[in-house]
């Protein structure tokens, strides 16, 4: 058999100072080596090029006017090519630059390049975000390598473990089903957030660990909502009201179209990974109802219930926010159903504690405050069509969630059969009867 030829991608003609590099698979990428004698004029960056994104190191610990003549020398190369590559800037180096380099970047942007900077320091976004250069261009911060043997292990959720860090930090280190891009993703909303105003736990940066990617969050000094609601029997109606004007307050505060990463897209396609297992009638239904929801650019927590709110004094605190983004409140509505109309409906002692950290009579009430509440004004009629809308995208959420969080094989294997049979029923109960009466709901409720 012919061995087949390997095609290389051509250099462009500059001073730049080319490496080949390791892909993520550990193949070479196909990029040729720069001979050596073109480094000799080099302005003393390194870049390699993969497919259409062309990665820059920066080598300096400080940039300034000592040697910004050098870094415009390097952005003079790439412009001249006319290629509209994709351009990361690791910065995994740089301690300490000038204005003078964020202007240089918002040229290559304005000029059509796509910017992101990697590896950046905590110090050093702590300059780009006070300067707000991080709403401009995408910052990712660079990953500190920690240990978490001799760590203390405090709590643990639905997304990874949480650890003590430091006396006002904790980490929370994520499961492997979380993917790298969604975790940065998530930390970049939470921040967002808090530009609007919006009571959100503050992450600092992400960091790799033994056991995965994690984010250094603020600590909050306090307790959970649900245990202080719980514990605090004078205080659990007020409890449930004030975490209801929460709701409220994400469900009207307004983002821009492309500032928020839109909840339901991360929804599309969500039932793929167990397509094969399912009768294509469930994966359609699925999909229409997904497709169906309307665009709105108000917050969404994602995962919105009591226990992931602590109570810090007075304020409420909304912590996990790793789903924050924009959409439609009824994501916010449906996990409050989940959480507690259809775990209080089923009666389960247990499980209801373990979910929510109340009992079942307890959840059923915080449930029919939050209707009161967060209904108030809309008609009786109204207010029922909304909670049917809310049940059925509870049960598409859960539904993504089974599909999404375990290794599926065959139907032979006893988690594939659980799986499918939750996700059929989820379907079948909740959305596949229901779908034209959404149509109707969507009219109305659009905000």
């Amino acid at each position: 058999m012919a061995k087949k030829e390997t095609k290389k991608t051509s250099m462009p003609k500059s001073d730049l100072a080319w490496d080949a590099m390791k892909t993520k698979g550990g193949k070479k990428s196909e990029v040729a080596k720069k001979p050596k004698k073109a480094m000799k004029n080099a302005s003393g960056l390194k870049g390699y090029l993969e497919g259409n994104t062309l990665y820059v190191s920066i080598p300096h610990k400080t940039i300034d006017s000592s040697n910004i003549m050098k870094f415009d020398k390097q952005l003079e190369d790439i412009i001249k090519q006319k290629q509209k590559w994709d351009i990361v800037f690791d910065m995994e180096n740089v301690e300490a630059c000038s204005s003078s380099v964020l202007r240089r970047m918002v040229m290559l942007k304005d000029a059509g390049y796509n910017i992101k900077i990697i590896n950046a320091g905590r110090k050093l976004y702590d300059i780009f975000a006070v300067v707000g250069f991080d709403k401009i261009v995408h910052i990712g911060t660079k990953k500190l390598n920690i240990n978490t043997k001799n760590m203390k292990q405090f709590a643990e959720g639905g997304n990874g473990k949480i650890y003590e860090f430091t006396r006002d930090e904790i980490l929370k280190i994520y499961y492997d089903f979380q993917s790298e891009e969604k975790i940065e993703r998530g930390m970049r909303n939470a921040k967002l957030a808090f530009t609007k105003g919006l009571p959100v736990a503050i992450p600092y940066a992400s960091v790799k660990t033994d056991q995965g990617i994690g984010i250094i969050y603020e600590k909050v000094i306090g307790k959970s909502l649900a245990a202080t609601m719980h514990n605090n029997k004078k205080y659990f109606d007020t409890g449930a009201r004030e975490m209801t004007k929460l709701c409220l307050q994400l469900a009207t505060t307004h983002f821009g179209d492309e500032e928020l990463t839109n909840v339901k897209l991360g929804f599309v396609n969500g039932l793929d990974p167990i397509a094969k297992f399912l009768p294509p009638h469930y994966v359609d239904a699925y999909n229409i109802a997904i497709e169906m929801l309307p665009e709105t650019d108000t917050a969404v927590h994602g995962d919105f219930h009591a226990k992931n709110i602590m109570l810090e004094g007075n304020e409420l605190l909304l912590i996990d926010v790793d789903d924050f983004g924009s959409g439609h409140p009824i994501w916010d509505v449906g996990s409050m159903y989940t959480a507690y109309k259809f775990l209080s409906d089923k009666g389960d002692e247990d499980e209801t504690f373990a979910m929510v950290g109340m009992n079942v009579a307890e959840a059923a009430r915080v449930w029919d405050i939050f209707c009161e509440e967060y209904f108030k004004g809309v008609g009786k009629r109204e207010t029922q069509r909304r909670i049917n809308a809310a049940s059925w995208y509870g049960a598409i959420r859960t539904a993504k969630l089974y599909a999404n969080r375990f290794e599926l094989t065959t139907m032979k294997d006893p988690t594939t059969k659980f799986v499918v049979e939750m996700v059929k029923q989820l379907l079948d109960f909740s959305v596949m009867e229901h779908l034209w009466e959404m149509v109707e709901i969507f009219k109305t409720w659009k905000d």
